[in-house]
């Protein structure tokens, strides 16, 4: 592999292996990736053309290459580029890095990912789909990008809340005067074995933008939700993270909703009891047989 002088952007600019302090177990963390999934890649530089993007497997060779393409032109002189990451014709359960090179005269910026275990299934691995309405977090999201980011991570431990106004007269007769079901749940990063520090700072990037898709449901931080919880168990380096979420609409009907209605509150559902839709929907249930 390349030596570089700028692994990575962790906290203290070094790989999450040597992080690991010489007194805590040592343990081996790959970042997961399934394989029939693509994502666009971004980069803003100021050399022109930067090289392709490069998959690299741990034996040092060159498994594929990623074109950048030219998408916009800062105030500055920055460029951003986008190019297409799919490997869905490499090698399945290889361990990879990504390597970047850009190199003007006697400028040279070289950067090396983490280790990348790609394959066709990892268990409990799930996709963020995300992407923001405005230009920041170093990302120009003018251009349409939308990426996607995967680690170990599920929703649970959900709650069944209500909003409820209510009139109480001078004998205490309660009247309802309006109610507002909702939920909320935590967002868990990691299984049992833990992930490396690096995957929750992600994550929680990840949750500041605007629009983020995890299974099929567009999520946001729920209401005080500043900052991850992080489990930690002492002499061990993996760490876990939960977050507290709400859906970014609120199905308070349990009506079939699309994860991205045409409006917000907007719902079309339909009635499988009633013909209004065409014959096709005229569905009853007589009996059910339980197996």
């Amino acid at each position: 592999m390349p030596n570089t002088p700028t692994p990575g952007i962790h906290f203290d600019d070094d790989f999450a292996c040597r992080q690991i302090k010489n007194f805590e177990r040592q343990v081996y963390y790959k970042q997961k990736w399934l394989r029939a999934y693509k994502t666009k890649l971004q980069i803003l530089t100021t050399i022109d053309p930067p090289d392709s993007l490069k998959l690299i497997r741990t034996d040092g060779s060159t498994q594929k290459s990623f074109a950048w393409s030219l998408v916009g032109t800062g105030t500055n002189g920055e460029r951003a580029y986008e190019c297409l990451f799919d490997v869905t014709d490499v090698a399945t359960d290889g361990v990879y890095f990504l390597y970047q090179k850009c190199e003007l005269l006697s400028v040279k910026f070289e950067a090396i990912s983490e280790p990348i275990h790609i394959k066709n299934y990892h268990r409990n691995v799930r996709p963020f789909v995300y992407k923001h309405s405005k230009n920041e977090f170093g990302v120009v999201w003018s251009t349409g990008i939308e990426m996607t980011f995967m680690c170990e991570a599920d929703i649970t431990d959900y709650e069944f809340l209500h909003d409820r106004n209510e009139f109480i007269d001078q004998v205490h007769n309660v009247s309802d005067l309006s109610a507002h079901p909702f939920r909320e749940a935590k967002l868990n990063i990691a299984e049992a074995r833990g992930v490396a520090p690096y995957v929750v700072d992600i994550a929680n990037r990840v949750m500041c933008c605007d629009h983020v898709l995890f299974k099929d449901l567009l999520i946001k931080l729920g209401e005080g939700s500043k900052k991850f919880e992080v489990t930690r168990i002492k002499g061990y380096p993996l760490i876990g993270g939960t977050v507290g979420i709400v859906p970014a609409y609120n199905n308070s009907s349990l009506q079939f909703i699309d994860v991205d209605p045409i409006q917000p509150g907007i719902i079309v559902a339909y009635d499988m009891e009633n013909g209004f839709f065409g014959t096709t929907n005229v569905v009853h249930i007589t009996d059910i047989t339980m197996i």
